[in-house]
């Protein structure tokens, strides 16, 4: 299966019962900033993933 970054943030996100939202506050992002990562439209930049990781109680391999 070839998920992306995007699709591989929004299951780890839902998995962990987080609003995009939600997740955002965490990371100190705008909302549409994570829509726009999961949607495939952006990526996060590369420094970012390990928060993003952090969040999600995963790790950066796990997501990329």
């Amino acid at each position: 299966m070839n998920e992306t970054l995007g699709a591989r943030i929004a299951r780890c996100r839902k998995g962990k019962s987080l609003t995009q939202e939600a997740l955002a506050a965490i990371l100190y992002v705008t909302p549409q900033a994570v829509s726009q990562w999961e949607r495939g439209i952006t990526i996060p930049d590369t420094d970012k993933l390990p928060e993003i990781a952090a969040a999600l109680h995963t790790t950066v391999n796990t997501l990329i």
